[in-house]
């Protein structure tokens, strides 16, 4: 027996475990070491926009510490987008695929529209003095707005608003001196430097340029620190290990459809390149679909043909794009435990 097979048994029997009742984490997640950054990377912290880009939504990926690149070049945007009268392909963004014309954001009263891409992104050209650089950082924090159009790129629904109050960038300097900028709601854009032994200098620009400085002893900044209470996300207010209503309606069915309305049910949105080793030869050979971002939906219950049943259920549409069934369970060791279990047809 060689060492991936001897891999392959071993989650097997965690996964097969768990799902028996002692349910025990199978691995952490892969914490993957931070770089150190040098001065001025913009970190886009809540807040930034009050208004959301739409797109794929980010995985952690599997634990592979060094998963496979994306292609390069992506493929051409007309290839997957639709396009309105005047040739813009419009949508929310995609994996693989260059991005549209027109991107799918949510306008500050709500509504969805899309943004030019060229108004959105602004420039690629980098800055050709510190001081452009500085004054580029700033107009940032400070904040824009972007028309929001509806899909035909003419008809104006709303804005979009780029920074503004909340926003803030986050620099280090080789002396691991850290130094924040924020925009405040009258537009003064705040810098805090903190050197290493915590001294701490407050330097607020106003808008008209005019600058104040107040300098703290390390005592003195640490007296001024405040725990601010977290909001709970939408997420986190979820009770844990419960699926979406939709996900566990539609896990419920697919349990009764399959043999078994009790069956003990996992599932985890992944991207599918990770699922190779649960799909086989299922497993598709476009690019563009290994990298779909999908819902993995595993049971075990009894189902004729094997006891383990998985499906893959499209983000959008909630239909079944793949499945497949085992009398083993199936190889889980490159994605993140997923969430759960859960006994479905109880109360």
């Amino acid at each position: 027996m060689d060492a991936e097979e001897r891999e392959r048994r071993l989650a097997e029997t965690r996964f097969a475990a768990e799902l028996r009742g002692q349910f025990e984490v199978l691995t952490e997640r892969v914490r993957q070491p931070r770089r150190p950054r040098r001065w001025l990377a913009i970190a886009v912290a809540a807040g930034v926009a009050v208004a959301g880009l739409l797109g794929t939504v980010a995985l952690a990926g599997g634990f592979d510490p060094d998963p496979a690149h994306l292609p390069d070049p992506p493929l051409p945007a007309e290839s997957v987008y639709p396009m309105n009268a005047s040739g813009d392909t419009f949508g929310p963004n995609k994996p693989l695929v260059k991005e549209p014309d027109l991107m799918a954001v949510m306008a500050t009263n709500g509504k969805v529209g899309y943004c030019y891409r060229t108004e959105l992104v602004g420039s690629h050209q980098p800055p050709g003095t510190p001081e452009e650089a500085v004054a580029g950082n700033e107009a940032t924090l400070r904040g824009r707005m972007i028309p929001v159009y509806e899909s035909d790129g003419v008809t104006q629904i709303g804005v979009f608003q780029v920074g503004g109050p909340g926003s803030k960038s986050i620099g280090k300097l080789a002396d691991d001196t850290t130094i924040t900028q924020e925009a405040d709601a009258d537009g003064n854009i705040i810098t805090t430097t903190v050197a290493p032994d915590g001294t701490t200098t407050i330097e607020t620009k106003a808008l008209d340029g005019t600058v104040t400085t107040k300098a703290l002893t390390a005592a003195e900044a640490a007296r001024l620190k405040t725990t601010p209470t977290p909001k709970p996300s939408p997420a986190a207010s979820r009770e844990p290990d419960k699926p979406r209503a939709w996900l566990l309606e539609r896990m419920s069915s697919l349990a009764r459809d399959a043999g078994d309305a009790r069956a003990t049910a996992r599932w985890e949105l992944q991207s599918r390149y990770y699922l190779k080793r649960i799909e086989g030869e299922s497993w598709p050979t476009s690019v563009y679909a290994q990298w779909a971002t999908v819902w993995l939906v595993i049971m075990h219950g009894d189902f004729a043909g094997g006891g383990w049943r998985y499906w893959l259920l499209d983000q959008d549409s909630h239909n079944v794009i793949s499945q497949g069934q085992s009398d083993r369970p199936f190889d889980t060791s490159r994605i993140p435990p997923p969430q759960g279990p859960i006994k479905l047809g109880g109360k």
